[in-house]
């Protein structure tokens, strides 16, 4: 019994291009994706918690802000408020601009860094302030 030969020719391409992440998204990227899609309007704690699962939103806003340097605005929401003393959940949009543009850079990092397509600039601009 022969050994089938290696075929040879064009038939064989091994640069294949696989776009299929090798992770899912860690917290900070899919902060920073919400962050660009609400734009001005921003987001809570409870939302970003229905969105993705967050629940500890200032705290990763406190690390973007402290380690990647993307500023932030906040102001508590009183409509998050549902009984009597409880504490108005903060709601967090980017600073300006230029904020934004960090932001897409460092959701871009990300995502390349796990094998996922970057994302193109078809975010909601922030207003300056």
């Amino acid at each position: 019994m022969k050994n089938a030969a290696t075929p040879k020719g064009d038939n064989i391409s091994l640069d294949t291009v696989d776009c299929t992440p090798k992770h899912p998204p860690i917290k900070n990227e899919r902060s920073l994706e919400l962050a660009l899609i609400k734009g001005a309007l921003g987001f809570t704690q409870p939302e970003a918690f229905a969105i993705y699962g967050e629940s500890c939103l200032h705290s990763t806003i406190s690390t973007l802000q402290n380690d990647h340097g993307i500023l932030f605005n906040r102001r508590p929401d009183r409509s998050t408020i549902k009984h009597y003393r409880q504490k108005p959940f903060y709601r967090y949009w980017l600073a300006d601009c230029h904020q934004s543009e960090k932001a897409l850079t460092l959701l871009n990092h990300y995502r390349r860094k796990r094998g996922a397509i970057s994302s193109n600039d078809s975010f909601p601009k922030t207003k300056s302030a």
